[in-house]
């Protein structure tokens, strides 16, 4: 049986010859590894619709089961558009986005938001409370002195990183629910939704997928997954392998996933180096340093925006703050890896309810 292709940052791919789902899923970023095997069945599964597509500035994948063409199609027409539309909403980046918009606008007076753009902002403010502050979206003016929108040449001084944390805090920003309005009461500011959007978008994708009568489907948004409460072989959930940032052919884990949703945060995809040291993007806004604890966090829990803001929150706030949210939020379960002290071995630890299929070993076998 010949095996699919192993694939390159940020794509996504697949072959949809295979039966069987398994994931990699590499820390740190938005990679993820989709392969498919099929095993010997009296009755072999119809082959699933697959559709690759381009947003939130990374390669997606939507694969869908046991419905007509024209019913997936339609499905994925209308997803490819709502999350165009909310990518041009909330890119920071783009001059002319609503999010840019009220980060230019904010600091002079109260800004509306768009129902889209007010969603995000109660979905930010959620996080906020939940994580304790360990998830901002207002961290942006601490990615900006680290490098992370503009190249550094040196490491911030202790004076920039303190301009920079009273820049930073969810609770000083000025919200009129009844209005649906952000106000900066210090200038400067600015919201980033960059480590929430994924999360929010499967939510939203999840609804729409089943108002177009979908039940077996997988989705996968750079590498955040959502899978579907369904499977496409009864009795055998979908897989998710964590592979070992320090030996490649490894997983950490395998996980089970079966309406649920999953996400890694680390930093061995995205940093920078400055003055000679590795600097990652995952800001503490308690501290305006980068966290650097962790190799890796990895959540599976059953909502999309949980899924990515625990991740997040969690390689900041540590075990402590896993051990609370999976308390408080039923199906929720962590893997948090660190190195070692000599780095070429990890230290695991899980939390909650983390559904493993198998603790650790060679990634699965395509046959």
């Amino acid at each position: 049986m010949p095996t699919c292709p192993a694939t390159s940052f940020p794509r996504s791919g697949l072959c949809r010859r295979y039966f069987r789902y398994a994931v990699i899923l590499v820390l740190g970023g938005a990679l993820a590894y989709l392969a498919y095997q099929r095993r010997p069945a009296p009755a072999p599964a119809e082959p699933a619709h697959e559709y690759h597509f381009f947003v939130f500035n990374t390669a997606c994948n939507l694969q869908v089961w046991d419905v007509p063409d024209a019913q997936a199609n339609d499905a994925f027409r209308e997803l490819n558009t709502v999350l165009q539309n909310l990518h041009d909403t909330i890119n920071a980046f783009a001059p002319d986005s609503e999010l840019n918009r009220l980060n230019q606008q904010a600091h002079d007076h109260p800004v509306v938001c768009s129902e889209t753009l007010w969603d995000m902002v109660k979905a930010a403010d959620e996080a906020w409370r939940s994580t304790a502050g360990a998830f901002d979206v207002t961290v942006g003016p601490l990615m900006q002195i680290w490098g992370f929108h503009d190249p550094a040449a040196a490491l911030p001084a202790e004076a920039d990183i303190a301009a920079a944390r009273q820049k930073v805090g969810f609770d000083k920003l000025v919200l009129d629910q009844d209005r649906q309005t952000v106000f900066f009461p210090v200038p400067g500011m600015r919201l980033d939704f960059g480590g929430l959007a994924k999360g929010f978008a499967l939510e939203a994708s999840s609804a729409l997928l089943s108002r177009h009568g979908l039940k077996v489907f997988l989705l996968d948004l750079g590498g955040n997954i959502m899978a579907s409460a369904k499977t496409p072989a009864p009795g055998k959930p979908f897989q998710v392998g964590i592979r070992d940032p320090r030996s490649p052919g490894q997983l950490a884990a395998t996980l089970e996933l079966q309406g649920d949703c999953v996400a890694t945060s680390g930093n061995y995809q995205r940093f920078r180096i400055i003055d000679g040291k590795k600097v990652g993007h995952l800001m503490d806004p308690r501290t305006g340093r980068p966290g650097d604890f962790w190799a890796g966090v990895t959540v599976r829990t059953p909502r999309g925006l949980h899924s990515d803001v625990f991740s997040t929150a969690v390689f900041i706030g540590g075990a402590d703050l896993a051990r609370r949210l999976a308390e408080r939020y039923p199906g929720t379960g962590f893997l948090l890896l660190k190195d070692s002290p000599d780095q070429k071995t990890l230290a695991r630890e899980s939390i909650g309810d983390l559904k493993m299929a198998h603790a650790a070993g060679t990634p699965p076998q395509q046959r």
